[in-house]
């Protein structure tokens, strides 16, 4: 799971819709669906709280930037790059990337968090 936080652009309805749509992570960043991406070189503030069989593994902070958007069709979106990780973020994400490449029942759908 992964949630938007700390951003003056995004509205409250925007965040939760955003907070279905992330998709495609890895350590350097992530794709979120969405009708409304933000504009290129939007930075964020992303919190990530990733799923394993149900338990939690630590909240990833990490600051970061929307490098591309896709406007129209049904994969409208954004890409979104990690710029910095806070404290082991890096090597928590790592970790987790990893169990997901070897089981395919972990981080199909990472969602943002409430």
């Amino acid at each position: 799971m992964v949630r938007v936080a700390e951003h003056h652009a995004v509205d409250r309805r925007t965040r939760g819709y955003l907070e279905r749509m992330a998709d495609d992570l890895s350590l350097g960043g992530l794709f979120i669906r969405t009708s409304k991406p933000l504009a290129k070189g939007t930075k964020l503030r992303l919190v990530l709280r990733l799923t394993t069989d149900g338990a939690e593994t630590p909240r990833v902070r990490a600051n970061a930037i929307v490098r591309w958007r896709r406007r129209w069709g049904e994969r409208a979106g954004m890409g979104v790059e990690f710029l910095e990780f806070e404290a082991n973020g890096r090597d928590d994400l790592q970790r987790f990337v990893d169990l997901a490449a070897s089981r395919p029942d972990v981080g199909k759908r990472p969602r943002l968090a409430r």
